[in-house]
């Protein structure tokens, strides 16, 4: 799968206490054209957290001395921690309390060991597409009529590359945009999908005290972060990993949501 391209080298920080774990990630994830600086466990990290100023970590959960959940609430009391994104590495699996543990930590998703690099890269690529998506649109309420222009332009390449489904919507719901890999993965076209409420892709698995957690933490934390279960057009229930996140404006009000969400089927 190719990679978003930043104008910028996109730079990881791999922590891990197994040294192979740690070669074996900097040398698949620079074959990708990422740089990636690693450290061993999670005081190591806290320090190339200061000196290298990643855009993304991959976290190792099980670590002597400081392990991943300290180290990950840690970077999030930084000044400039809150917003650099944490993918935790845990060996255990279907483990609820690691997983709870996990996000209260502060970490956006999770990945289970041993690790399968092409999962491993499409959690990466999903990150990458939100948080892009997210500064465009950041940049695009500051700027004038003109940059707005250009920046949307750059965000429609983005979103047009991207191979994870990206939705749009405004703070009441309504679909505002959608990408060409939502259509590939729903079946719903795009004219089909601006103007609906994502509840036509809902595959009624889920409870609604499932969905009201869902936008307490929007509304509250301003992200989610979960796998869950989707419908496509077809009528076929499909389970996706989903990242949802709340933009807002200089004034702190909450203008957009963005979902980036990957299809799980091949993977389940």
């Amino acid at each position: 799968m190719e990679s978003i391209k930043l104008e910028r080298p996109w730079r990881i920080l791999v922590v891990d206490d197994d040294p192979h774990i740690r070669e074996w990630l900097k040398g698949s994830l620079e074959l990708r054209g990422f740089q990636i600086d690693t450290a061993e466990d999670g005081h190591k990290a806290l320090e190339a957290f200061e000196a290298s100023k990643p855009d993304l970590i991959l976290m190792d959960a099980m670590m002597p001395n400081m392990d991943g959940f300290e180290a990950c609430r840690a970077i999030k009391k930084r000044p400039n921690g809150n917003g650099v994104p944490i993918i935790q590495m845990t060996g255990v699996r279907d483990d609820e309390e690691t997983v709870h543990k996990s996000f209260e930590a502060g970490c956006l998703d999770f990945i289970t060991k041993p690790l399968n690099i092409t999962i491993l890269e499409r959690r990466v690529d999903s990150v990458l597409v939100k948080i892009r998506a997210e500064e465009m649109l950041k940049q695009a309420h500051r700027d004038s009529l003109e940059s707005i222009t250009e920046q949307l332009k750059i965000t429609s390449l983005v979103l047009e590359k991207a191979t994870e489904a990206v939705v749009i919507t405004d703070t009441q719901g309504t679909i505002q945009a959608v990408n060409p890999a939502f259509t590939a993965i729903t079946g719903y076209s795009q004219t089909e999908a601006i103007g609906q409420n994502p509840r036509v892709i809902r595959s009624e698995r889920h409870t609604q005290d499932f969905y009201k957690a869902m936008w307490e933490s929007l509304l509250t934390k301003g992200h989610w972060s979960g796998e869950i279960w989707n419908r496509r057009k077809n009528g076929e229930v499909y389970p996706a990993l989903q990242n949802i996140t709340a933009i807002r404006d200089k004034l702190g009000h909450i203008t957009n949501f963005v979902s980036v969400s990957s299809d799980l089927t091949d993977y389940k």
